[in-house]
């Protein structure tokens, strides 16, 4: 999950997006998101053991993917 970060900050600092390209990133980011909230946070709520560790991450790799996602669809 680390390394889609990483790359979407190498993307956005060494090149230019143009306004589809940021819309089409966005939209994986968010669906990235979406899959981390399903299978890491809520899979640790549903399960019968809640491993602290994972729904923490998972919810911060929500976060992490929704804020760069938004911020992607505002920049002009």
């Amino acid at each position: 999950m680390t390394e889609l970060f990483l790359l979407v900050i190498i993307i956005s600092i060494t090149m230019r997006l143009d306004k589809s390209q940021r819309k089409e990133l966005a939209k994986a980011l968010y669906d990235v998101g979406k899959l981390t909230l399903t299978g890491l946070v809520l899979g640790q709520l549903i399960g019968k053991t809640l491993a602290i560790s994972t729904f923490i991450l998972g919810l911060m790799s929500f976060i992490v993917c929704f804020v760069i996602a938004t911020i992607l669809n505002k920049e002009e």
